[in-house]
């Protein structure tokens, strides 16, 4: 937030959904008719955790009970007050949706056991696990509240709830579930440079989940992951363990397109290697190498970057 606004309360403050929603409308104002695709908030959930229950992310706040499902209010609020505004402000052929992330689970078998755990295990209470999609998700789509905290009179519901045309979800890993719950990952398994598990399965189960649930076409908006990147003695920026990975997620994402997953766009995060919030600098997420060394800022394509130049030439995960 602009600091501004942090000094009032931040999302504490009762006034934040009406300044959102204000500057979603003049955001929305000066772009209508150039841009046809709006996102309101990205990671909602990583607002809230992060930000507001362990202090990870600004603000910093380790909040609980009563003002932290304030916080969690005023957020919905921000996002159905920040739809209504972008749409009064565009021509009408617009798509507004949502950034969403959150827990996922993916089944270790084909068994129905495992799938249906799996599906369960995907969207657990506030109480269970915070990190949800569904604390969000189903006041937004389906105008239903089932966390118990979090007292919505039916105006604001029906604030929260204005329609969206799709969903977006930013997804970088999931958990691995059989017939009796979350199965234990093994003592070296595999990690990107950040320290994030290589479960590719949850780009065909976790986002099938999404859709059955919420019924909207999908974006994926982030998905990728960080590696120990360097300058290589030919000058070029090698980076096989990228590639692996998206040709992994990628090929998930290809089967849960197969099974009727409405998936209508893909993004690579990132492009440039950049400013992680919790990690400065120091992660390298992009596909483009950043050398900070140097004062110019030298970019250098990695490998993956021509990679993904080829996915999307030929709309083919599996071009080499």
């Amino acid at each position: 937030l602009p600091q501004a606004l942090e000094d009032k309360g931040g999302f504490l403050w009762d006034g934040i959904s009406d300044s959102f929603a204000e500057y979603a409308f003049l955001v929305a104002k000066h772009f209508s008719g150039k841009i046809k695709h709006f996102s309101t908030i990205n990671e909602p959930q990583i607002i809230l955790m992060l930000g507001h229950m362990t202090g990870a992310h600004a603000p910093g706040k380790k909040l609980s009970g009563a003002p932290l499902y304030h916080v969690m209010k005023n957020i919905l609020l921000c996002h159905g007050k920040a739809v209504t505004a972008i749409r009064s402000a565009v021509t009408p052929d617009v798509e507004i949706n949502v950034a969403s992330t959150g827990n996922l689970c993916y089944p270790a078998s084909d068994d129905i056991s495992d799938i249906n755990k799996a599906r369960i295990l995907s969207f657990p209470s506030f109480e269970e696990n915070p990190f949800n999609h569904n604390w969000f998700l189903d006041p937004v789509i389906l105008g239903v509240n089932k966390t118990p905290g979090l007292i919505l009179s039916d105006e604001e519901m029906d604030i929260i709830n204005a329609p969206i045309d799709s969903l977006g979800v930013n997804v970088y890993n999931g958990h691995e579930v059989d017939k009796n719950g979350l199965v234990s990952r093994y003592s070296g398994f595999p990690r990107t440079a950040i320290g994030w598990p290589v479960t590719e399965g949850v780009m065909n189960y976790g986002l099938t989940f999404l859709y059955e649930r919420y019924k909207l076409p999908l974006y994926v908006y982030e998905n990728g992951q960080a590696c120990n990147d360097r300058i290589f003695l030919d000058g070029k920026v090698h980076d096989p363990d990228r590639i692996d990975f998206m040709k992994r997620y990628l090929s998930q994402m290809q089967l849960a397109i197969n099974k009727g997953t409405d998936i209508r766009g893909y993004f690579v995060w990132s492009l440039l290697d950049n400013l992680e919030w919790h990690s400065g600098y120091d992660q390298r997420f992009g596909i483009v190498f950043v050398d900070y060394s140097s004062p110019e800022r030298k970019r250098i394509i990695k490998d993956s970057g021509y990679y993904y130049s080829n996915v999307i030439r030929n709309n083919d995960w599996e071009v080499d």
